[in-house]
């Protein structure tokens, strides 16, 4: 537990420092998603309490913010006050993700489910500043601290982690995984692929093999994890087989902390054997504790419990045929807790088209640019790798929500905030007039050239004359 918390607490600070980078754009009124967007919305977070992050559209504020949530990071890998900071690190990381649920992805799902455990779990016992204040207190309580803990929370923990894969397996329903075998093949052909993963287009009988190993690795991970024989061993083969597949998407894919995320949250379930083989704890008691009998203990049973049936109950709604629904009270107090989820990870199968966006905009001076890539000539041919178009893998995963005629209202705040950015840092000669938002498409077919794009224009857009802008207004 306590190489998970580190682990948890060093991913935070990736998080804060990655986001830290469009943090007047996708976190402030002057950005792509205005608080009063949010709140016409009806967003979760209202339903209950605010968002922290909504209490001023002002930029300073989100800086304290980050700051205080980097704090908190550094105070939970150090384990000093270890309970507080990951409270509040949790309720930081949540606040943050409603300020602006357009970008965030489900490895943000699944940090802020484990973080949620976190607070239930003594990840403070070992190897941390609380443990180094306490020792006598510790010693003479239980001779000596024991290696193993049982509780509700770490079922709910290692429960959590083996859903994500069991139910991303369960919604892979497409014939690319199984009876095709492509979908590796379509994945590596998007978007998000390196460059250097296009020679394995020359081997499909290789990529038909890892489309399948990929189902069998995440039906049997939950079952090594939870074995109830030879419980130590096969649970490090699952263990083992994870990392290796996120470090195999980690090299193919430009996934943003996906991979980061998916390896750090199984550190938690190393099993306590390999720490004794490695001399780790040598001489402490080896047998788990019971459930904790305090009044404290039990009330973070019973919460622990109530959230491990909600992500089970929770995931089997997203099966194709349900066995029932959750109430809309259920789904919001869910949705604002950060515990609703749904796996489904190329599900049910890999997207069959390939896209990126340009946006063509017309200055005062009579040029065009394109604003996506910083002011460069507008280009229509299809760059090498798509994902460099964007400022990031966010951006991308941005963009690509807003591509949909459903997202309109999204399209229309996204230009705005284009025209905003843009005329702040350029002389008014070279103001945006109008800007045209165009995402260019074409099927994929594995192995074989890509077709022609075609042309979609999403938004034509006539930007407002510059005016002073005040980010908090």
């Amino acid at each position: 537990m306590a190489l998970l918390r580190v682990g948890i607490a060093l991913t935070l600070l990736l998080d804060l420092a990655l986001r830290a980078r469009s943090l007047r754009a996708h976190y402030t009124d002057f950005g792509v998603l205005p608080r009063a967007t949010t709140l016409a919305d009806g967003s979760p977070a209202v339903f209950f309490l605010p968002s922290l992050h909504s209490l001023s559209g002002d930029w300073p504020l989100q800086a304290v913010l980050f700051t205080v949530a980097g704090g908190c990071a550094v105070f939970l890998a150090l384990g000093r006050f270890t309970r507080t900071a990951t409270m509040a690190s949790w309720l930081l990381l949540v606040s943050l993700h409603h300020r602006n649920p357009m970008v965030t992805h489900g490895d943000d799902t699944l940090l802020a489910c484990v973080l949620f455990f976190g607070m239930l779990l003594p990840w403070g016992a070992r190897y941390s500043l609380d443990a180094r204040s306490v020792p006598a207190r510790q010693t003479e309580r239980s001779g000596t601290a024991p290696t193993r803990f049982l509780s509700f929370a770490t079922a709910g923990y290692a429960v959590q982690v083996a859903l994500v894969y069991l139910f991303s397996a369960l919604l892979k329903t497409g014939p690319e995984w199984w009876s095709e075998g492509s979908a590796v093949a379509y994945a590596l052909s998007s978007g998000n692929a390196y460059a250097w993963v296009a020679v394995a287009q020359d081997f499909p009988g290789l990529l038909a093999l890892l489309s399948r190993g990929v189902m069998a690795l995440e039906f049997a991970a939950p079952l090594l994890l939870f074995s109830p024989i030879w419980t130590a061993p096969l649970r490090m083969v699952g263990i083992v087989g994870i990392v290796a597949f996120h470090l195999g998407i980690a090299s193919t894919l430009a996934l943003g902390i996906f991979p980061v995320v998916g390896i750090v949250t199984t550190l938690g379930l190393i099993p306590s054997v390999c720490w004794t083989w490695l001399g780790v704890d040598r001489g402490a008691t080896e047998a788990p504790t019971q459930l904790e009998d305090s009044f404290p203990g039990r009330l973070r049973n019973g919460v622990a419990l109530g959230a491990l049936a909600l992500i089970v109950g929770w995931n089997l709604t997203t099966l194709p045929r349900a066995p029932f629904a959750f109430s809309p009270g259920i789904v919001k107090l869910g949705a604002w807790l950060r515990l609703g989820q749904s796996w489904s990870m190329f599900a049910p199968g890999p997207s069959r088209e390939s896209g990126w966006h340009v946006v063509a905009g017309r200055l005062d001076d009579g040029s065009t640019v394109d604003v996506l890539r910083g002011g460069e000539r507008v280009d229509w041919a299809r760059p090498p790798r798509i994902a460099t178009v964007y400022p990031s893998f966010r951006w991308y995963e941005y963009l690509a929500r807003t591509t949909g005629p459903e997202a309109g209202t999204h399209q229309e705040l996204y230009a705005a905030y284009l025209c905003r950015a843009w005329n702040e840092t350029q002389p008014e000669t070279r103001h945006l007039r109008t800007l045209e938002l165009v995402y260019l498409w074409s099927d994929i077919r594995p192995g074989a050239p890509l077709d022609r794009p075609e042309r979609r224009t999403l938004r034509i857009h006539r930007c407002r004359p510059a005016l002073p802008v005040n980010a908090g207004v």
